[in-house]
């Protein structure tokens, strides 16, 4: 089952090699991405997260990044809400909503976000590990550092160093 707050209390993370499942992934994504396609014809559908980066270390999750025009936000919420269970223990805000679904050989997230928001940077992040060695590395070593771990302390270690990247604005 997909990592909801109350379960990250007590759960473990563990990480996996990408390039052991990318093929996994790759099939679930593109499964993913045309249900979301047939439900919001409009929309920008992205993988994103770990499993997305050649070479990584990740939960071994999918998430999937999907765009709406900012006028499209409310009524894309509704539509994918009506097929996919919200992800407990996210904020949400005026132009950002997160689902899950356990549908799949893999837990898959879901960020529906409108193109006009600024944060979260999810594409932002993807490039930077894309294309710089260095952040990469330190992103993978921060992950290896909390193998084990409580996943609510990994998660805010990483919320810590995206936002070293990509400070957010108040």
């Amino acid at each position: 089952m997909h990592m909801s707050k109350v379960k990250d209390q007590q759960e473990r993370v563990r990480f996996v090699q990408v390039d052991s499942i990318a093929a996994q992934i790759e099939h679930v994504y593109q499964n993913v991405r045309s249900r979301i396609k047939d439900l919001l014809p409009e929309s920008d559908c992205r993988h994103i997260g770990a499993t997305s980066i050649p070479k990584s270390l990740s939960k071994g999750d999918l998430d999937v990044l999907v765009m709406v025009k900012s006028a499209y936000f409310t009524k894309a919420e509704l539509i994918l809400s009506k097929h996919f269970k919200e992800n407990i223990g996210t904020e949400f805000t005026t132009d950002f909503h997160s689902f899950v679904s356990i549908e799949y050989p893999i837990d898959v997230g879901i960020q529906l976000k409108s193109e006009e928001s600024k944060w979260p940077c999810f594409l932002q992040w993807q490039k930077l590990l894309l294309e710089d060695e260095e952040v990469h590395n330190e992103y993978d070593e921060l992950k290896r550092s909390f193998e084990g771990k409580l996943m609510s302390d990994y998660r805010q270690a990483k919320e810590v160093l995206i936002c070293r990247y990509f400070p957010v604005e108040k």
